[in-house]
């Protein structure tokens, strides 16, 4: 097994990091969502999204690259909700299923954490589906919770419903330190 690396993403990653969206997309969400919708994903739909996220000085993305390969991201960026007060919002964190387990989603918010401060946000939110156990366990294990609020996510095939999550990295940084 080859060594895992981290860095920040270029702008030449935009179709890699859209494979492995698309691909993660496929697994993470089957049996959550429609299976037609998951079908019709392509790579080429998520591209543009991409390059316009990696030209955003106000956003942050990171890769995990395998031999070259990028085999998970992360994206951050301003909360769009600004019912969350001043918070940073992670955006998208998906690792390709064949990479699950390797520690890679810990270094990916480990990272997370420090661009919300480093940005100068006291919390940190993110949305998730409510029925995507694994992922809310994952996200609780890292200090996230449920807030009450909720809304729906707009997608090809309609709204799908989605919770807010949101972590105080004040209160995580002092119970740290």
């Amino acid at each position: 097994m080859s060594e895992i690396v981290i860095r920040v993403a270029e702008p030449g990653d935009a179709e890699a990091i859209a494979e492995c969206h698309t691909a993660t997309w496929k697994t993470a969400y089957r049996g959550l969502l429609p299976d037609a919708m998951l079908d019709e994903m392509q790579t080429a739909d998520r591209i543009p999204r991409w390059i316009r996220t990696l030209a955003d000085s106000q956003s942050g993305v990171y890769v995990a690259l395998s031999d070259s390969t990028v085999v998970g991201f992360v994206a951050l960026i301003p909360c769009r909700d600004a019912s969350a007060g001043n918070a940073g919002e992670l955006d998208a964190i998906y690792i390709l299923e064949s990479f699950a387990g390797q520690g890679i989603g810990g270094r990916f918010v480990a990272i997370a954490d420090e661009w919300m401060r480093d940005n100068g946000f006291e919390r940190s939110v993110l949305w998730v589906l409510p029925t995507n156990d694994s992922a809310r366990r994952f996200y609780e294990r890292y200090g996230w919770r449920a807030d009450g609020a909720a809304k729906e996510l707009n997608t090809p095939r309609g709204p799908v419903p989605a919770v807010r999550y949101i972590k105080d990295l004040v209160r995580a940084r002092s119970e740290a330190g």
